[in-house]
């Protein structure tokens, strides 16, 4: 709920017994908001990886005519380069610095870690299923 309790306004502590304390907006207390909220950032997650494991597996296993193949180095290019723009859009947003915090050396390791990762990541829903593959992982 949007209404703030009090403490909040002036910058002061809220105390535990405060927290427990129903919010007459909504009827709940400020705990329960809470993990009502973390239950639907899950449930959101959780979704929204669903969604992409099956978009995957579909362009991965999707017939694209014969002795054609799409290339996981291409879908990695891709996905990259979305999730850097909208990064970039939101850093502009925010107006935060692009700055880097870290040497870029420390970047790039990851970096290439990470797109190698993600590749064979690809080419393994060539082979087993997307559940199959999640599973592996744990």
């Amino acid at each position: 709920c949007p209404r703030m309790q009090e403490g909040e306004q002036t910058g002061q502590e809220v105390t535990e017994g405060q927290d427990m304390q129903p919010d007459a907006l909504c009827g709940m207390t400020r705990e329960s908001q809470r993990k009502l909220k973390g239950v639907g950032c899950a449930l959101g997650i959780f979704s929204t990886l669903m969604v992409y494991g099956f978009v995957q597996e579909s362009i991965m296993t999707a017939n694209w005519g014969p002795d054609v193949k799409i290339s996981s180095l291409f879908l990695v290019m891709c996905n990259r380069i979305t999730s850097m723009s909208i990064a970039i859009i939101a850093i502009l947003i925010r107006r935060e610095t692009m700055k880097p915090v870290a040497p870029f050396q420390s970047y790039l390791v990851i970096a290439f870690s990470n797109m190698m990762a993600t590749t064979c990541q690809y080419e393994a829903l060539r082979y087993v299923s997307f559940p199959t593959q999640t599973l592996g992982k744990t």
